[in-house]
């Protein structure tokens, strides 16, 4: 080393690397999807759409909130029949918790809502809450005000089941107000009970609820 370079480092301390920052992980958000429909498919409609997204995200739950604009009942948990994860459990019991009404069914939590839409809307907003990590899926089968309107407008997704007029109207609404909404058709009826019962979905199943959610996240 030469006496003037020497010199020069002991007067000049040599800059400090930049230290190594690991990237920042990435945030998978549960996909939020609302289903409006009649109150007699509100269930089975709500949870296999709930179970396909559970498929879909590779998670051992979904919670479905259901308003039909009629009494649910007092709060309690339970299950639906067959098998249903640990996961599901843990969500029901902690909807249960929180002055809910909720039962698991195989992978799916479902969370019966209050009449009033007021309350519905508040009791919707705490099972999602408790459900952050889960995908959800809000079941509108009654005539809604703005508590519900507000709801729909803060989901990924509408979808809107039918294949009519009215259901055109339905989604061309919804789009006014910037919300993202879509007509779909119902999953069959053996398709959704026996998803209830925590059984695997068909082909045809999945299909009809692939084709429904495309786009969500």
């Amino acid at each position: 080393m030469s006496a003037l370079r020497a010199l020069v480092e002991h007067f000049v301390a040599p800059p400090e690397e930049a230290p190594l920052v690991a990237p920042a992980p990435v945030v998978s958000v549960p996909p939020a999807v609302a289903l409006l429909c009649g109150a007699r498919h509100a269930r089975s409609a709500g949870g296999i759409l709930g179970l396909r997204l559970a498929q879909r995200h590779g998670v051992r739950a979904a919670l479905v909130a259901v308003w039909t604009g009629q009494h649910a009942g007092g709060a309690g948990a339970g299950t639906a029949g067959g098998p249903t994860t640990r996961e599901a459990r843990r969500v029901a019991r902690a909807c249960v918790s929180r002055e809910l009404t909720a039962h698991a069914a195989g992978r799916v939590v479902v969370v019966e809502l209050p009449s009033d839409e007021v309350a519905a809307a508040a009791a919707a907003q705490r099972a999602f809450g408790v459900a952050a990590s889960l995908p959800t899926v809000l079941v509108v089968a009654g005539a809604r005000d703005t508590p519900m309107a507000d709801l729909l407008a803060s989901r990924d997704l509408v979808l809107v089941a039918g294949d009519d007029a009215l259901a055109d109207l339905a989604v061309d609404a919804l789009r006014r107000d910037g919300v993202t909404a879509r007509r779909c058709a119902l999953p069959a009826a053996p398709a959704a009970a026996a998803a209830m019962r925590g059984m695997p979905l068909g082909p045809a199943a999945r299909r009809a609820c692939d084709l429904a959610l495309e786009g969500a996240p």
